[in-house]
């Protein structure tokens, strides 16, 4: 019995923390590079398995431009994006199977695949409420210009879940700190 009364206490601290890093996390705000102020909001996922803040000024992409700018046939699940549709947070959640422990082993296949055709910026795996994220910053070629992509890779329920922020080259030295904010701002709930 007493056992049982120490882990209720652990579990409902555990729950406490969480719902404090939560409540902090929807006071935090971000700011461009020249200090320019950004409206965030946090929006939960995937039945609230985990929660992202994002620009309040961004809005979903309309379906037939998601369809234009990522011809692969692979679109993301959602994507978020600026009035010029130049800034984009894009979310995939997909029904690919990635167990946790396979996180780093897809960072290193993914950037051994990026780097034949683009500028690797930056790759590697942390761990964030014990789960491995992996993470890979590169710069691409679009049509027009190049773009900056910095990209996160998890599990979720086995399965992977991919959240990408790019923007315009020329966009980004600005909005590199928002950019990074927003994926820093990855938040799971304790499990109840």
């Amino acid at each position: 019995m007493v056992g049982y009364f120490i882990i209720s206490h652990v579990l409902n601290q555990d729950l406490q923390k969480q719902q404090q890093e939560l409540d902090d996390l929807a006071n935090m705000q971000a700011a461009t590079k020249s200090g320019e102020a950004v409206e965030m909001e946090l929006l939960r996922f995937a039945d609230g398995r985990f929660f992202l803040k994002l620009p309040k000024s961004f809005a979903p992409m309309d379906e037939s431009l998601i369809a234009v700018k990522y011809p692969s046939g692979n679109a993301p699940t959602h994507v978020f994006t600026n009035e010029r549709t130049t800034i984009n947070v894009a979310l995939n959640i997909t029904e690919n199977n990635m167990p946790d422990d396979e996180i780093a082993l897809y960072i290193k296949y993914m950037e051994q695949e990026l780097e034949e055709s683009m500028e690797i910026l930056s790759s590697g795996t942390t761990e964030k409420a014990g789960r491995q994220i992996g993470q890979i910053s590169f710069r691409s070629a679009a049509v027009d210009t190049d773009i900056y992509n910095h990209f996160l890779a998890f599990s979720d329920n086995g399965k992977l879940v991919l959240i990408t922020f790019n923007c315009t080259v020329n966009l980004q030295d600005e909005w590199q700190p928002v950019g990074d904010f927003i994926l820093q701002s990855l938040h799971f709930p304790a499990e109840k």
